[in-house]
């Protein structure tokens, strides 16, 4: 395995160094740090090859993540979390894909998955109305991936909340530019605020469903072991990979990290 993506990380790491100031200043990531990331495949690794992805191994990704996160942990957290964003997508129903991907197979979605608003079911779908917080990259997005609860499953004769994704599209939700911190300001985590608008079935998916292993719509047309592992493992070494290369980047000496770079 070449991990062609850890190299290429090592080789943009002053790149990165140098957007920190910038990221900092707009409190989400300069359209030059946003650039580096999507034009050195890191945004897309995960994407399906048929759609221009990388479909890169989850471990060559966890480590490139972590080695940008050691230079900038903003720019490391967006691309964790943006980053990982296109493998989801990849489970959902292909005409899901078609509407995200069709026209630009580089256009990327945030998220916000905290259960803070509200989904209903109805004809053909759900509608969703509330605020969700911390969408980090949302602006450089033109969709969002939400989680709510919406009803109940029966699951081994008992029943349980049905917690899961929606997808939205760009004209159905706006940013509340409300992102004022001290730490990881480059991130850009704002609120996305939802005024009911209506997310037909195939773009929402249950995590019932992903927790069960159950087969589900785009792993027919993506078929390869990446697609076929389980959620939870997946995006939770996405984050969690991001916050181990900024620890390294502060604690070991050498780091790529400036002093000035909290």
């Amino acid at each position: 395995m070449s991990y062609q993506l850890v190299k290429t990380a090592k080789r943009i790491a002053p790149e990165l160094r140098d957007t920190i100031a910038d990221d900092n200043r707009l409190r989400r990531l300069s359209d030059r740090t946003w650039k580096i990331l999507m034009d050195n495949g890191f945004l897309r690794s995960l994407q399906p090859a048929r759609w221009g992805g990388g479909e890169a191994s989850l471990v060559e990704f966890i480590d490139a993540l972590i080695d940008m996160a050691r230079v900038s942990p903003s720019a490391g957290w967006v691309a964790g979390v943006i980053g990982v964003h296109p493998w989801q997508l990849a489970l959902f129903d292909e005409k899901a894909q078609q509407e995200m991907w069709g026209e630009d197979p580089a256009t990327m979605n945030s998220s916000s998955y905290n259960p803070t608003g509200k989904a209903e079911k109805v004809a053909g779908g759900y509608r969703l109305s509330g605020r969700w917080s911390f969408s980090s990259g949302c602006d450089h997005c033109h969709g969002v991936m939400l989680g709510a609860i919406c009803g109940r499953r029966e699951i081994a004769n008992n029943p349980v909340p049905d917690f899961r994704s929606f997808l939205l599209l760009d004209d159905q939700y706006r940013i509340d530019d409300n992102w004022h911190v001290a730490g990881l300001r480059g991130t850009g985590s704002k609120d996305i605020v939802v005024e009911d608008a209506f997310v037909p079935e195939y773009r929402s998916q249950s995590h019932i469903d992903y927790a069960l292993g159950l087969p589900l719509p785009g792993q027919e047309h993506n078929p390869y072991p990446l697609y076929r592992m389980p959620w939870s493992v997946v995006f939770h070494t996405a984050l969690a990979s991001s916050v181990l290369g900024a620890a390294r980047g502060l604690s070991i000496p050498g780091s790529y990290l400036p002093r000035n770079a909290h």
